[in-house]
């Protein structure tokens, strides 16, 4: 059995995702990221911007960081009843029939159901007014009714169920998604919700489970949903919250997608999906940069004190200083390579100080120099 206990740790620190902990470094990144979520919240077109990061760099716990400023009240945002953020990945492992569908059911569990009957009563009390189906959605969700919730979310109703509560068609009718959106939207505006945030996580993973005429009805699936927004007269988009998408992705992946829009454009002309992705403007896009050997230190204390049993807090027992150089070489400053070796040392180490010497022995006895070799090469 590993010997935690021997180094004044209670596990190991190295081994789970963490998203409650501080940011380590990147006070450039952060205060930029930052500054972009500001500006976009205060002008009333639907926005975009995106978070550049290879595998492992971090983008989910920055996604998760954004989300938390952004419900912090700070004194630069909204209040944070003013506003949802609502983070998932691009997609869950198994894609959905119908994309838009999916992201509002995601969308609405997330935000959910107490959240959702304050906004409902709130929409009530001053009035507000929406087609025939949604608004008896709305009094039922404010008046306790669980059948609305269920319709909300998309789960399975029967026909006597949506005829007896006056429902024409259900949240999974394909055809009625988009005016649902803009419903949704609505909605939230009239029950004192201003910006609805949709932290898009993983965009890389579409990559990786759909064709391309799936990754190009996608794309337009976000595309229609931003389009709906911004087309709208003044008047209009004044009654409805204002959405921003916040993407996620590798810039490998980006390009993949550009690329992918861009051959559509030659085949059938127009702007298409090409025009949308390229509507982030530069000032809107943050690439996450490695850490360096201060912040690859401070990354390992934070997560040892977190755990802490008997060891003196806010040092780097139990390894040594040369720890942190054999560190630095081998992750190449990518957060999850950091964590994810130095968990296979310190759960392999018998004694303390954990040196340079013995940690590169242990991960060359698992072949971990040599996959990094090759990664180098």
């Amino acid at each position: 059995m590993p010997s935690y206990g021997s180094f004044g740790l209670s596990a190991n620190p190295f081994a789970e995702e963490r998203f409650d902990l501080p940011m380590v470094g990147r006070e450039e990144d952060w205060a930029r990221l930052k500054e972009v979520m500001v500006e976009q919240l205060k002008t009333r077109s639907a926005r975009l911007s995106v978070v550049f990061g290879d595998y492992g760099m971090g983008k989910s716990f920055t996604l998760a960081k954004v989300q938390e400023f952004l419900m912090s009240g700070d004194p630069l945002l909204p209040r944070p009843a003013e506003l949802f953020a609502v983070r998932f990945r691009t997609t869950e492992p198994m894609l959905p029939k119908n994309y838009a569908v999916d992201l509002f059911t995601r969308m609405m569990k997330q935000i959910g159901r107490e959240r959702l009957t304050e906004v409902c009563s709130v929409a009530l009390s001053v009035s507000a007014h929406f087609e025939s189906t949604f608004a008896n959605v709305v009094a039922g969700l404010a008046g306790g009714e669980s059948i609305a919730w269920d319709w909300l979310i998309g789960r399975k109703l029967t026909s006597s169920q949506l005829q007896t509560h006056n429902l024409s068609y259900k949240v999974t009718d394909y055809s009625e998604i988009h005016s649902l959106f803009m419903n949704a939207l609505q909605l939230f505006k009239s029950g004192g919700v201003d910006s609805l945030v949709m932290l898009m996580d993983e965009l890389e993973f579409l990559l990786s489970l759909a064709s391309r005429t799936k990754l190009l009805t996608i794309l337009h699936e976000i595309q229609s949903l931003w389009d709906d927004y911004n087309q709208l007269p003044e008047a209009e988009k004044e009654k409805r919250c204002k959405t921003v998408f916040v993407f996620a992705s590798s810039i490998g992946s980006w390009d993949k997608f550009l690329e992918l829009a861009q051959d559509e454009k030659r085949k059938r002309g127009g702007g298409g999906t090409q025009t949308f992705l390229r509507r982030i403007p530069p000032n809107a896009t943050v690439s996450l940069s490695p850490l360096g050997r201060k912040e690859i230190r401070e990354l390992l204390i934070q997560r040892m004190d977190q755990y802490s049993t008997t060891r003196t807090k806010n040092t780097l027992s139990p390894f040594a200083e040369d720890y942190i150089e054999l560190i630095n070489r081998l992750s190449f400053g990518i957060p999850s390579k950091v964590l994810a070796l130095s968990a296979l040392v310190v759960e392999q180490a018998k004694i303390a100080p954990i040196s340079a010497a013995t940690a590169e022995n242990i991960l060359k006895e698992f072949g971990t120099l040599e996959e990094m070799s090759e990664v180098e090469s």
